[in-house]
C-alpha cells in the first residue's frame, strides 16, 4: 500500500526528521522527478515495476520501458524511526557516480534477471519469448 503523505512530510523524513516506523522513500533525479513514500522495499518496487512496464512486440520479443541510462537516476532510501537513512536501491546513469554507495551494485526488479541500469543499455531488450 503507498502511503499518502504530502511532499513536506517526505522531503523532512530525507533530511532525517524523525517517526514512529521505517519507511522507503523513492527520489527520482535528472530527466525525471518525484518523490514517493512506501511501507516496504518490496512496495517501493513494485512502484518502479509499474513505472516501467514491460511491452511485447509482437515478434515474441519482451522490452522494459527504462529511465534514462545517461541522464537519470533513481534512488531507494530505507529511512529508520530515528531519522537516519542509507540508499538500499539504485538506478545510475553514467552521468552519476555508482561508486559512492558502497557495495551496492546497480539495482535490479523483481522479475528481471539484470539490472534497469544493464537493460537500459541494452534499449530496454529483456528476451526473446523462446530463449530460456
Amino acid at each position: 500500500m503507498k502511503l499518502t503523505y504530502g511532499l513536506n512530510y517526505i522531503k523532512n523524513r530525507l533530511k532525517g526528521m524523525p517517526s514512529d516506523k521505517t519507511e522507503y522513500i523513492i527520489e527520482r533525479l535528472g530527466d525525471i522527478s518525484g518523490l514517493t513514500i512506501h511501507n516496504s522495499l518490496e512496495e517501493a518496487l513494485e512502484q518502479l515495476e509499474k513505472e516501467y512496464p514491460l511491452e511485447y512486440n509482437g515478434k515474441g520479443e519482451i522490452y522494459r520501458e527504462t529511465p534514462d541510462p545517461e541522464d537519470d537516476r533513481i534512488l531507494i532510501w530505507e529511512v529508520l524511526p530515528s531519522g537516519h537513512k542509507k540508499v538500499v536501491w539504485h538506478f545510475s546513469g553514467w552521468h552519476w557516480d555508482s561508486e559512492e554507495f558502497y557495495n551496492l551494485e546497480q539495482g535490479k526488479l523483481p522479475s528481471d534477471t539484470r539490472s534497469l541500469y544493464h537493460i537500459a543499455l541494452d534499449d530496454g531488450y529483456i528476451k526473446c519469448e523462446n530463449e530460456s
